[in-house]
């Protein structure tokens, strides 16, 4: 048996505009701010914007197993989540303070928290009833609600989730897929985590500390290209690493810089400029250092952290000490020949419009097995419209047979590898969601291997005994 108990905040929307000083917050691109975000924090935030960049791959394994039938409501990519100092700050103390008041979960704080906490803590004060709570102790009740705690902070309240501390992808899935009984486009006590992580909110601050994991969500955005870069698993010989960059186009350079050599990273999720990126690389025992370097469409350099290098194995998450760029990291970007796909830096040449896929010869075409009508991408042995040639349409009851017009039937469905799977049962405007896997437009076995490994994650998630989430 398994305990998911769901429940999470968020205030009632309103027009997403930033608040005029916020850009503030971001004096620096990665760097910790008094220790703030860590690397956990910092990596539930990639996890978070990796979502947004493609949620209906995010939330494909929820959807087909039925467990949420409301991710048909998320088909197209969400704009990046940015880093505010503020959020972070209150998402840890929540964390800190219910641990350290043994109070349980819960979004209200548990007690009223003195007017100044936002200056004790994380200095003088750990997060403890004595030094938090008005008159030094905690009642577990009648404590400041998630508004009122995140303004005494500095920061806009939006939403809140709250989950067990624990491995980042684990904690993260149980938010995204949790169990909804409806289809209905609208955030709701069931589904509200989900659309916490999925909804209109800009900015994000994650607290790890103790039993919790507390993410904070405000308006605004992102304030640097590169938003938050981050590797898994903490330690390790051989680690991913994932980067997300927010821009109007894709970068010309696209690098990790481990140990002074950078080495091109290729897209995961997204398209353009919304995109997060991630390599395996093999980086052996010891202390590592590394640093994400891009370019821009435009040959601007950038940078993450703008300063100083990320460790594995290190013992610490940063360090102000500066990182060699060597072999690679100056790459220069060759397009020549090329309409799309890689630009050899990590970097794109440019993107097709559907239907047409970048081939092989890094030209926007067709798929293989059909032909170019006139913009329309078309198998001529069974395009009714293109048999045979392009525009030779047939006409009446006839069918398209193997590049013939024919009255005879078409051969038994049973042969045909396509698969339709209709979701439009889980759509609260009607819609029709016909999504199709295995058709002769994707890469062989595409669609279902990420599936699979949807699948396999979203099954990792829901085999973890009693966890709980609000």
């Amino acid at each position: 048996m398994y305990l998911w108990i769901t429940l999470s905040l968020a205030l009632p929307a309103h027009a997403a505009s930033p608040d005029p000083d916020w850009p503030d917050l971001f004096p620096v691109a990665g760097e910790p701010q008094n220790g703030f975000p860590s690397w956990y924090e910092r990596f539930i935030h990639v996890m978070v914007n990796r979502s947004r960049a493609d949620p209906p791959v995010d939330l494909a394994a929820c959807i087909n197993s039925g467990a949420c039938p409301d991710g048909v409501c998320f088909p197209t990519p969400l704009p990046a989540m940015g880093w505010d100092y503020n959020l972070a700050r209150a998402a840890r103390f929540h964390a800190a303070n219910l641990t350290a008041t043994g109070c349980g979960m819960m979004h209200n704080s548990p007690c009223q928290l003195v007017s100044n906490i936002s200056d004790l803590y994380p200095g003088s004060c750990d997060g403890s009833a004595a030094c938090a709570c008005s008159g030094g102790t905690a009642s577990c009740s009648g404590g400041n609600d998630f508004a009122s705690r995140l303004s005494l902070f500095g920061a806009s309240p939006r939403a809140e989730n709250i989950a067990w501390l624990g491995d980042p992808f684990d904690v993260f899935y149980a938010w995204l897929h949790e169990n909804t009984s409806t289809g209905t486009c609208a955030w709701s006590m069931e589904n509200g985590h989900r659309w916490n992580i999925l909804g209109d909110a800009g900015t994000i601050g994650v607290g790890g500390q103790g039993g919790y994991t507390v993410q904070d969500f405000s308006y605004g955005g992102p304030s640097t290209k590169l938003v938050v870069g981050a590797h898994y698993p903490e330690s390790g010989s051989s680690v991913d690493f994932y980067v997300s960059w927010y821009d109007t186009a894709a970068p010309s350079l696209a690098t990790v810089d481990v140990d002074g050599t950078c080495t091109p990273m290729t897209v995961e999720r997204g398209t353009g400029g919304n995109v997060v990126y991630k390599i395996t690389q093999a980086v052996g025992a010891g202390c590592h250092r590394y640093a994400f370097v891009f370019k821009t469409s435009g040959g601007t350099r950038e940078r993450f952290p703008s300063t100083g290098a990320f460790g594995i194995g290190c013992g610490e998450d940063w360090t102000v000490d500066p990182l060699a760029e060597g072999a690679g990291c100056d790459c220069t970007p060759s397009c020549d020949g090329r309409s799309c796909g890689d630009n050899g830096c990590g970097g794109s040449c440019g993107e097709c419009t559907a239907p047409l896929t970048c081939s092989i010869a890094f030209a926007c075409a067709c798929p293989t097995g059909t032909e170019d009508c006139s913009g329309a991408c078309a198998d001529l042995q069974t395009d009714e419209a293109h048999c045979g040639t392009c525009g030779n349409a047939c006409t009446g009851q006839q069918n398209c047979i193997s590049g013939e017009c024919s009255t005879d039937p078409e051969p038994d469905a049973g042969t045909d590898t396509d698969t339709d799977v209709d979701h439009e049962p889980g759509n609260a405007k009607g819609d029709d969601c016909s999504c199709r896997a295995g058709t002769s437009g994707s890469p062989a076995g595409g669609f279902p291997i990420l599936l699979l490994l949807g699948v396999l994650g979203f099954l990792r998630v829901r085999s973890l005994p009693r966890r709980r989430t609000i």
